[in-house]
């Protein structure tokens, strides 16, 4: 059975998915992978002019991050212009063998 929201009802819930609100605060390095954990990947840029985009993502995302978390909470991470768990990684890598 389908669910229909109303257009407050969705705002209110991409609100929260997004942690636009601080809904769930997402603290450190914890915080970092559980938002990959439910987003799947952000936009990686090594350029830093005012700042990584993936920095300034998670700023908006994560409570108290700074660059440094990112840095050490990514070496178990895939980096190819965008930020996902490397197990994702791997089984994309998996999936395209077997075609």
């Amino acid at each position: 059975m389908n669910e229909v929201l109303s257009k407050e009802e969705l705002r209110q819930f991409l609100i929260n998915y997004h942690n636009l609100n601080d809904y769930e605060g997402f603290p450190g390095s914890d915080g970092v992978i559980e938002y990959f954990k439910r987003v799947g990947s952000i936009q990686y840029d090594p350029l830093n002019v005012v700042g990584r985009n993936s920095d300034l993502v998670l700023q908006s995302k994560v409570r108290g991050h700074k660059p440094e978390i990112l840095d050490v909470t990514i070496s178990n991470f895939a980096k190819y212009l965008g930020v996902s768990h490397l197990q994702d990684y791997f089984d994309l890598i998996e999936k395209k063998g077997r075609k």
